[in-house]
């Protein structure tokens, strides 16, 4: 196992992760507007990998200039999930083959760049893997639910 803490080029990093992904990768986070990066994730997707993106459903995603339609390939998909307001969806955190978790501070936005944030990466860990994946079931089954009490 190995953790390493991240402060700077953090966009970059993660981009490097993402290239090497082979067969899954899951992403919830706040928002989204790095472009550079979603378009790992499309040349990952249109490759084989799925990758599963779930967003905070607010004008910051809704209004950038990221077509995240784009992703919905293959067994890829994009989830937009709360209303942005009173229910945000405000995880930050990216699973890759069950193996790299990334989590931190870090909106994968422009804006970030320019915070002080940080990312933890960590290879190796199963179990925290597995962790991750289960909260991203998680909110996007209580967000399924919701949607679905306000359709009735």
């Amino acid at each position: 196992m190995e953790t390493q803490a991240l402060f700077e080029n953090i966009a970059e990093s993660i981009q490097q992760k993402i290239r090497k992904a082979e067969r899954t990768i899951f992403i919830a986070v706040a928002w989204f507007t790095n472009k550079n990066i979603f378009d790992e994730l499309v040349i990952r997707a249109n490759e084989g990998c799925t990758v599963n993106l779930m967003l905070s459903n607010d004008t910051i995603n809704k209004d950038c200039s990221i077509e995240f339609d784009e992703l919905n390939v293959g067994t890829s998909k994009v989830y937009f999930v709360g209303d942005g307001e009173k229910e945000l969806m405000h995880n930050k955190f990216c699973v890759i083959d069950e193996n790299i978790v990334i989590t931190g501070s870090y909106n994968w936005s422009y804006k970030a760049e320019k915070n002080f944030e940080n990312i933890v990466l960590t290879s190796g860990d199963r179990s925290l893997a597995e962790q991750f994946i289960t909260e991203f079931f998680s909110v996007f089954k209580r967000s399924v639910l919701h949607c679905a009490k306000d359709l009735a």
